[in-house]
């Protein structure tokens, strides 16, 4: 979706939260770790068996390590911003839910390798040493509008504290890979094989598992 469609779908989101909040709504907090890092949901009751919310969440990891003498770096970058509905099927008397929802998903992983000098290399279908090359490094993105559905527990309008989980999952898209290298060598052309190939890969990745706990508390 583009840049202003995108904008325009999540104006609609949020013109249409605001239409359904009552003026003296059960508002709540819930902190929580996740899957997704580490956020906060903020949560209005409507009634006795429906409450929507605002959620967001920030990951940063940046991974070193070493395999088959080569040194791999990695970056995970993830930010993300929800509009979620839950609705409770027992009303007050129980704490099982089912949600649905939209997450506007920023998220980027990379990586860059740094190969083994004197080494030979394939990238598309050329073969080239470390030299060649220099650094290579790979990226991927994923789809900016993610919808999510789940099942959780724990939140329900009208409770005062307790703890929340949830298990759900985002459909991100296939990941869109970026490659580059350093070396000034590698062909246009092979690197973006290479590219097509990584992302060929991984085009069954298309669900991102959200696992979450958290303490919530109502005001």
């Amino acid at each position: 979706m583009h840049r202003t469609g995108s904008r325009q779908l999540w104006s609609l989101v949020i013109v249409c939260l605001t239409g359904v909040l009552p003026v003296q709504a059960d508002i709540g907090i819930n902190p929580r770790a996740s899957t997704l890092g580490y956020g906060a949901q903020l949560t209005w009751g409507i009634n006795d068996s429906v409450s929507v919310g605002v959620e967001a969440n920030r990951f940063d990891k940046r991974i070193n390590d070493t395999y088959g003498g080569i040194n791999y770096r990695y970056e995970i970058d993830s930010s993300s911003f929800a509009v979620l509905g839950h609705w409770y099927p027992a009303g007050r008397g129980g704490v099982f839910r089912l949600t649905a929802g939209l997450y506007r998903n920023d998220s980027q992983v990379s990586g860059t390798a740094g190969l083994i000098s004197g080494s030979s290399y394939t990238i598309g279908n050329t073969s080239y040493t470390a030299a060649n090359i220099g650094s290579l490094t790979g990226t991927a993105t994923f789809d900016k509008n993610a919808p999510y559905l789940g099942i959780g527990w724990g939140g329900r309008p009208g409770e005062r504290f307790g703890f929340t989980f949830d298990l759900g999952a985002m459909y991100v898209g296939a990941p869109k890979v970026g490659l580059s290298t350093t070396g000034g060598v590698v062909s246009a052309a092979d690197l973006e094989t290479e590219r097509q190939q990584v992302e060929n890969d991984f085009r069954n990745v298309k669900w991102f598992p959200l696992i979450a706990l958290g303490v919530y508390v109502r005001f």
